[in-house]
């Protein structure tokens, strides 16, 4: 599936699971230590794999590399991210949006 219509708007199916995990690794990227970060980076590179591997198995779904790339690039991404810059980026923003006792 080369694009996916995302209201009236053609999107690459690439961009939409680098997308994806981008912004899930992000999340639990900031959300765990740095030891964690590296778990959590594994159990979704493996989920991007075992999805891709479930939909081979489908009739009327089907294997794409590209997508697993896609997966693992935006896993990757997010882990270089959540490792330098953005370390910790939930519990700062948690401390902004809560009033001081």
């Amino acid at each position: 599936m080369p694009s996916v219509p995302v209201a009236g708007i053609s999107i690459s199916d690439k961009l939409l699971h680098f997308i994806e995990f981008f912004v899930v690794m992000t999340w639990f990227g900031g959300l765990y230590d740095r030891s964690g970060q590296w778990l959590a980076a594994l159990a979704l590179a493996l989920l991007g794999i075992a999805i891709e591997l479930a939909q081979g198995l489908q009739v009327h779904r089907s294997f794409d590399l590209g997508d697993i790339a896609a997966n693992l690039f935006g896993v990757l991404a997010a882990l270089i991210l959540v490792r330098s810059w953005w370390y910790r980026w939930p519990q700062r923003v948690e401390q902004r949006l809560t009033p001081p006792r």
